[in-house]
Order: C-alpha cells, then sequence, then structure tokens
C-alpha cells in the first residue's frame, strides 16, 4: 500500500539511464501508415484556399451554414485537422511531423470518414490515409446514427448531457436548461460539484511539477486542516500550502499518517532534553532527517539527531 506522495512517485516513475532490455528494432518495425490492401483511396484535392483564422471559427461558420458539405470543404478540414506538415531526415528512414499530435506515441490515432451528403463523394465510411490524402472506401450506407448512438453512449434511451459547474451559491437554470433542450433535443442535466471537484476533473501540475494528486491517484477527498501544515513543519503561508482549487493541498492529508509514525519517536515541542552537549529546550524537528532543534541554557541553537538525546524531562 502507498503510505506517501513520495513513495508514490518513486514505485511509478522510471530512469531513462536503467531501462536494460528495451530497444527500438529499426529493422523490423511495422509500417507507419496503415494500408488496405486490393483498396485504392480515392484522391482528395490539395489545392485549396486555408483560411487564416481559427478552425473553430470554421468549424461553427460551416455549422451555421446551410447546404452540404463539399469534397472541396472536406479536403480542407482534414488539411487543417490532420496532415503531414513536415519531413525530417533519419538513418533509419525519413518520417513526417503531423498537425495532430500523437501523445508520445510511436503511431498516432487513423482517422476515419463517415460521410453523409457530401457532393461528389458516397456515404460510407472511409479510412483516411493521410500520406497519400486521399479517402480508402471501407462499407457503402448511411452511419451517421450508428455513429451517434455509440458516441453518446445512451443504447436507445434518448441522448442526455450534462454539464458540470461550480458557484458560491445556489443557481437556477431552470430556463437555460428548457432552452438547452429546445435547441438540441437532448436531455440536460447541470450539475453542480465543488471547486476541488473541479480541480480534480480538469487537472493540472501541482507545485512539486507533477500531475495533482486528485488527478492522478486520490478517488475520496480527505479531510485537510492547517494543523496538518504546522505538524508538516511547512509554512502557513496560504499560496505556499494551497492547490491549484485554491484549498488546502490534498497531499497534506495523503502524508500525515506518515509524519505520525515517524514523530513517535521525537520529544515534544517545548520539553526540556539532556544531551552531550548539555541540556536545553526542543524547539522544533526536522522529521524528515530524525532531527530536533534544541536551544541550550546559554542560549545557542543546534540542530541534533535523536541518537543524541539522553532523556526527557
Amino acid at each position: 500500500m502507498t503510505n506517501s506522495c513520495m513513495q508514490y512517485h518513486e514505485e511509478t516513475s522510471y530512469d531513462r539511464q536503467d531501462m536494460s532490455g528495451h530497444y527500438l528494432d529499426w529493422a523490423n518495425q511495422p509500417d507507419v501508415y496503415k494500408e488496405y490492401p486490393g483498396i485504392a483511396p480515392l484522391p482528395l484535392p490539395r489545392e485549396v484556399d486555408l483560411p487564416k483564422r481559427p478552425l473553430s471559427s470554421l468549424i461553427k461558420e460551416r455549422a451555421e451554414k446551410q447546404g452540404p458539405l463539399d469534397i472541396t470543404g472536406l479536403s480542407r478540414l482534414l488539411l487543417l485537422t490532420n496532415t503531414l506538415t513536415a519531413k525530417a531526415r533519419h538513418p533509419g528512414g525519413d518520417f513526417f511531423y503531423r498537425s495532430a499530435a500523437s501523445a508520445g506515441a510511436l503511431y498516432p490515432t487513423e482517422i476515419y470518414v463517415a460521410t453523409c451528403g457530401i457532393d461528389g463523394l458516397e456515404d460510407g465510411l472511409y479510412h483516411f490515409a493521410i500520406h497519400r490524402h486521399g479517402l480508402c472506401p471501407l462499407r457503402q450506407g448511411h452511419f451517421s446514427s450508428r455513429i451517434r448512438e455509440m458516441a453518446q453512449g445512451q443504447g436507445n434511451k434518448a441522448p442526455k448531457l450534462t454539464f458540470f459547474f461550480t458557484s458560491e451559491g445556489r443557481v437556477d437554470f431552470r430556463q437555460l436548461v428548457k432552452r438547452l433542450v429546445k435547441e438540441l433535443n437532448v436531455r440536460v442535466e447541470m450539475r453542480q460539484v465543488g471547486i476541488r471537484n473541479q480541480a480534480k476533473m480538469c487537472g493540472g501540475l501541482g507545485r512539486c511539477g507533477r500531475n495533482i494528486c486528485c488527478s492522478a491517484f486520490i478517488d475520496k477527498f480527505e479531510p485537510v486542516s492547517i494543523r496538518m501544515a504546522k505538524e508538516q513543519n511547512l509554512s502557513l503561508n496560504p499560496t505556499k500550502i494551497s492547490g491549484l482549487c485554491g484549498r488546502l493541498m490534498c497531499c497534506l492529508a495523503f502524508e500525515q499518517s506518515t509524519y505520525k509514525e515517524l514523530k513517535k519517536g521525537l520529544p515534544k515541542v517545548g520539553k526540556m532534553v539532556q544531551t552531550k552537549s548539555g541540556r536545553g529546550k526542543v524547539l522544533r524537528h526536522n522529521v524528515i532527517q530524525n532531527r530536533t532543534t534544541i536551544r541550550y541554557e546559554d542560549g545557542q541553537e543546534v540542530e541534533t539527531e535523536i541518537k543524541e538525546i539522553i532523556g526527557a524531562e
């Protein structure tokens, strides 16, 4: 069982210099591009005008425009969203960069296009051959209803959209929900979540530089108090012990049990102790290094190992 954030990171991290037995077999690598033997791709026009504005505005304009999409418009969308943008030389063979990132994968996601009512193209399911900028016809027919059903994941039930929102107080969305239902023709649910749940859903990087704990591995939120920060000798500056959500960092509670266990053998702060160097008062602890700071009777403050303490009063 993982008892601390540090233990979790140590168990799940890897060292590039210590990965024995792993190598890339360039001589027997799979084909970079997916091919369908015996099926010649239908070429798409490459010489199209590419607008110098955000893709989102182009898609919004297309959604508001009446009339079917033509094959030139389809080619333009594919060129803007998923195409080869540059070529790089490599001893094992040239490779290409794509407009859609592969998130570190050796082979990116394949693109399939279901067409319906596009001028110059039969309705059906196609595979986008990115290296040839063409469509390989796989099946003819109308697949829009099936794809919509799979995307919504509702089976035979009426599709449903759930909107999550945060708010300090209660918000009346009844009129908005009615309008959305009328415009989208789906069931709509507005669900209020807390600020910590928002951070968990959105994710992000914490102060440590890693993914925030709630998004990475914490399933249930535990109560977090300022006392935990005090016991862990952390700065009580809110900007330094608060997470992305603005609340106290979850890792304070996640590591609290570890600090309690490590503190069992330490003398309490404020106690008088006797060491080989003399008698003094315990000021603070360094739990991680198993040391404590003592102020001796002559006013000198010294950080001492616990094993040097002879006894406590």
